[in-house]
């Protein structure tokens, strides 16, 4: 009897610590991404810059670095100010150099033995150098940058550009003023400004305190203004121009010159109106301005547009004046002759000069089916005699926008994923609707991959943002679509794509995926429209190991801080049947203690 009381001790104890060690060896805990910070995020010229990073493990990977770029910087193309290297290796064999956490002082802690950084603004970026990742980034100021303010957004041709300055303050060198298009960057080029002054001359005394203006306070010549401003997006630039090079450490807002449209609704209905806003229309300069509409795909100077209204004709305006309101398509200088109404479809609206070039960005419009009219009189409601079965569905539905205005529909199964299953993305309209009207040019189609929720698209088409891509084309050519000779005939209308597996990465391989939250979207790269956004945009997440599944309960609270306990289906049925072994265990040996005693 004592033998088997033994055995059956034996067994319990055996299924309780099985049991136990399922629940230990299942705790799991998500990867955090670091982060960043900076003791301050203004300094003065000479001052120490003390910044810290946490949490960093191996988990990240290798190569990982702390960087100080002048600001907005292309991670892996820009050159760095500063840096520091925190974790090196090889992949799968990472080794932390400073540890989770530390704080370091630059310029005395950087690696390119500098003593002081330059007036100037600058980001801070903790960043993976080989998959080019930023972690995390913080954007600081050395010196009073100076702050430009426009009197206004928006200028008439010819008009005077009123802005003010302040924070100037004297540095080694001249501070000089630029008016320039927007995105121009003065730094180690040589291009003409349309205007420019100083804001403190050579020998370090202020010209001018705060108020500026173009041309008046130009320091080449009136008629370069005239002669070099075009319709478009302009800024304020201000440089402290040394003898090797200029830094940056003022820029305006953005601001229009010359003529502008825009409209208050993209979205109508087959046989509503369209209307078109205008503003800044002037005929000083001997230009007519046009509005156009087009159908999506068409190309001005090949395909004729759809409608068109005259802002100006020879050296009058329109009847609408300066600023205006065009409605399609009452307005319409061809009467309809092409469009008697909005049908249902996609279209452009552009502006155009009497020289047929286009002026300012295109405006996409969308036209929807009218909807069906509601009936006169609401039909009979009919009780059920019994409430009618619900069947489950036997496959889950497809996440995906119900409207997409764009090219392509990207969609997924579900909007969360393993770390072990991968991303599977689904497409189409490729061809159809982007390339079998061709424009005579290449298309790179791009299925991205970014890290995070809630991104600009300024962020989903930045190569720095990135996480990881696959291509859908690759230098496709539109005018070889169907051609025997094609070398891109494996390009199809649908069809679908996975990450990792897909994925091309920044270097050519594939990376692995971490959990977090994911953005998808397609962008086409031409080499007539640049970036352009095709496709509706899918917010995802990736978790680490088990099931993306919602469970059936509330897990218990692990042991672990910040661990979350993820057991899967086959094992934790294995526990719970061993945890009934080892009570029914305990109660036999009880038992039998009662017997003999």
């Amino acid at each position: 009897m004592r033998k088997k009381i033994s055995v059956l001790l034996v067994i319990a104890l055996i299924a309780t610590m099985f049991a136990f060690n399922v629940e230990v060896t299942n705790n799991v805990a998500a990867v955090e991404e670091p982060t960043l910070s900076t003791d301050k995020t203004a300094y003065a010229v000479g001052e120490d810059i003390k910044i810290t990073y946490e949490g960093l493990t191996t988990d990240h990977g290798y190569d990982i670095e702390l960087l100080l770029y002048k600001r907005n910087p292309v991670v892996g193309t820009s050159a760095s100010l500063d840096y520091v290297d925190l974790a090196t290796g090889t992949a799968g064999n990472a080794s932390l150099i400073y540890g989770a956490s530390k704080t370091f002082t630059f310029p005395e802690d950087g690696a390119r033995n500098a003593t002081s950084y330059p007036l100037g603004c600058y980001t801070i970026c903790l960043v993976n150098y080989t998959t080019k990742y930023v972690y995390d980034s913080v954007n600081i100021s050395i010196g009073d940058v100076a702050t430009v303010t426009m009197e206004k957004s928006s200028y008439k041709l010819g008009e005077e550009i009123t802005f003010s300055v302040s924070g100037l303050q004297k540095g080694s060198w001249p501070v000089e003023i630029y008016l320039m298009p927007k995105g121009w960057v003065r730094e180690g080029t040589a291009t003409a400004s349309i205007c420019w002054t100083y804001g403190y001359d050579k020998n370090n005394d202020i010209l001018y305190n705060t108020d500026f203006s173009f041309p008046r306070d130009d320091r080449r010549s009136p008629s370069n203004f005239t002669r070099d401003m075009k319709p478009g997006e302009y800024e304020i630039l201000l440089f402290e121009y040394g003898p090797n090079n200029a830094t940056r450490f003022g820029v305006s807002e953005t601001f229009v010159v010359g003529p502008t449209i825009d409209v208050e609704d993209t979205t109508i209905y087959a046989g509503e109106n369209l209307e078109i806003d205008f503003a800044n229309v002037t005929t000083n300069i001997g230009n007519e301005w046009e509005v156009r509409l087009y159908k999506k795909g068409d190309v001005p100077g090949r395909d004729r547009s759809k409608m068109y209204y005259k802002l100006t004709s020879g050296n009058a305006l329109s009847a609408k004046g300066e600023s205006g309101t065009i409605t399609f398509p009452a307005d319409d200088a061809r009467n309809g002759e092409l469009l008697t109404s909005m049908e249902k479809g996609e279209y452009e609206v552009r502006m155009f000069n009497g020289s047929g070039a286009q002026i300012g960005e295109t405006i996409s419009i969308t036209v929807l089916e009218a909807p069906t009219a509601a009936p006169t009189s609401a039909p009979a409601t009919v009780a059920p005699t019994s409430a009618p079965a619900t069947v489950a569905p036997t496959v889950a539905p497809t996440v995906a926008p119900t409207t997409n205005p764009y090219d392509i529909t990207i969609s997924v199964d579900k909007t969360t994923f393993t770390v072990e299953e991968g991303i599977t993305v689904k497409y189409e309209g490729m061809l159809e609707s982007l390339f079998k009207k061709g424009d005579g040019t290449w298309h790179d189609v791009e299925l991205r991959l970014v890290k995070g929720h809630g991104l600009t698209p300024a962020q989903h088409v930045a190569l720095a943002d990135r996480f990881d891509y696959t291509d859908l084309t690759d230098n496709y050519s539109p005018n070889s679509y169907q051609q025997a000779n094609n070398t891109y005939a494996s390009v199809t209308e649908s069809g679908s794509r996975s990450f990792p597996n897909e994925g091309l990465g920044l270097n050519g391989a594939a990376i692995p995926l971490v959990a977090g939250d994911y953005t998808l979207v397609v962008y086409d790269y031409s080499a007539a429209g640049g970036a352009k956004q095709v496709s509706n945009v899918l917010e995802i997440t990736v978790v680490e190991g088990g099931s993306s599944a919602a469970p059936s309960e509330t897990p218990a609270a692990s042991a672990t801080p910040g661990a979350q306990n993820k057991p899967t289906g086959d094992v934790s049925m294995f526990a719970i049947v061993a945890l009934v072994m080892a009570c029914a265990g305990a109660y036999v040996v009880v038992m039998k203690k009662k017997v003999r005693g």
